[in-house]
C-alpha cells in the first residue's frame, strides 16, 4: 500500500515537474523584445480613432498622391487595444503583455488537446509544437489576437462535440463578431463551422446506412442544422463592421493582388528563389495551418488601396 502511495507521489511530481517545464519554456520563447514596425503604426492609428472618435479613411502618412488613396482600417480594434496598453503601461512592459499572451495561446492549445486526449504527456507535447510554429510570428500585430480568436473557436467546437449543449456554439457569434473588427483572417472561423457541419451530415448519413433515402437526408440534415444555423448567425454578426459587407470584398481583393504576393513574403510563393534563399516558408499563417490540421482526422502598386496590417 505504502509503495503504491509512493509511486502516485512520484507521477504526479513528475506530472507537475512537466507542466512547469512547458511554461517556463513558453515564456523563454514569448516573453522578447517587441521586433514588429508595425506596432507603431498600429498604436498611431488606435491613438487617432481613439481620440478622434472616428477611422481615418485615407492614407495619412506619405508625402506623395497615395496619401489620398482608401485606407482600409479592418485591423482597428487592435489598433485601440494596443494604444491602451502603450499609454498605460509604457513600451517597456509590453513585453510582459507578449508574454501573457503567448501563455494565454499555450493554455488554450494544452486545454484543446487535453479534452481530446487524457493523456498529458500528449497534450504538452501538442501544445509544444503548436508554440513553436507559431513563435515566429509571435509578434505584436491583430494576428496574435486572429490566433487566440481561433483557439477559442476551436475549444468552443470541441465542447459542442463532447457535451452537444448549444451554448458553446452560441458563443462563437460574439466571438467572431470580434475578431471581424480585428483581423482580416475571420472567414477561417465560418470556414472551419461550415466544414464540421458537413463532416456531421456525412457521419449521420453513413450512420443511417440501409435506412430509406428520405430517412438519411433527414438525419444528415438534423445533424448538420445547429452548425449551419451558428455558421449563418456568425456570418450576420460578422457584418457589423465599420465597412460591412465590402470586407470580403477587401480580404478577397487583398489575396488577388499580384503585388501582394510579390512584395510580401507571408504571402509568397515557395517557389520564389530569392524567398528560398533567405529560408522564408510559404503563403500560409500559422492559423491556417492550424485550421488544416485541425479539420482533416492583379493590381498594380500604383492603384493599391492601404491595409494597416
Amino acid at each position: 500500500m505504502l509503495n503504491f502511495a509512493r509511486s502516485d507521489i512520484a507521477d504526479q511530481a513528475l506530472r507537475a515537474t512537466a507542466v512547469a517545464v512547458a511554461i517556463c519554456t513558453v515564456v523563454l520563447l514569448t516573453v522578447a523584445p517587441l521586433t514588429s514596425n508595425d506596432f507603431w503604426l498600429q498604436v498611431t492609428i488606435g491613438g487617432m480613432i481613439w481620440n478622434n472618435g472616428e477611422i481615418p479613411d485615407t492614407v495619412l502618412f506619405t508625402f506623395t498622391e497615395a496619401r489620398d488613396y482608401p485606407f482600409h482600417a479592418h485591423e482597428w480594434l487592435p489598433s485601440i487595444v494596443f494604444y491602451l496598453l502603450h499609454e498605460a503601461l509604457g513600451y517597456d512592459q509590453l513585453i510582459w503583455v507578449k508574454g501573457a499572451l503567448g501563455i494565454a495561446l499555450f493554455a488554450l492549445c494544452f486545454r484543446l488537446a487535453h479534452r481530446l486526449t487524457p493523456s498529458l504527456p500528449v497534450s504538452l507535447f501538442l501544445a509544444m509544437v503548436t508554440m513553436a510554429v507559431a513563435n515566429y510570428r509571435h509578434f505584436m500585430r491583430p494576428e496574435i489576437f486572429a490566433c487566440l480568436f481561433l483557439l477559442i473557436l476551436l475549444n468552443l467546437l470541441a465542447e459542442y462535440q463532447l457535451t452537444r449543449r448549444r451554448q458553446f456554439l452560441a458563443w462563437m457569434v460574439p466571438l467572431v463578431l470580434v475578431w471581424a473588427n480585428s483581423h482580416g483572417s475571420f472567414p477561417i472561423a465560418l470556414v472551419i463551422v461550415a466544414c464540421i457541419g458537413a463532416g456531421e451530415a456525412i457521419t449521420a448519413t453513413f450512420a443511417a446506412t440501409g435506412a430509406p433515402g428520405s430517412a438519411r437526408l433527414r438525419a444528415a440534415v438534423l445533424a448538420a442544422r445547429p452548425h449551419f444555423i451558428c455558421c449563418t448567425a456568425m456570418f450576420l454578426a460578422t457584418l457589423v463592421n465599420p465597412y460591412g459587407y465590402q470586407l470580403y470584398l477587401f480580404a478577397w481583393d487583398f489575396a488577388q493582388w499580384a503585388v501582394t504576393r510579390e512584395y510580401i513574403i507571408e504571402w509568397a510563393a515557395r517557389s520564389r528563389p530569392a524567398l528560398r534563399r533567405r529560408g522564408v516558408s510559404g503563403p500560409t499563417s500559422v492559423s491556417s495551418r492550424c485550421v488544416l490540421q485541425s479539420l482533416l482526422p492583379t493590381a498594380g502598386t500604383s492603384a493599391l488601396p492601404m491595409s494597416c496590417s
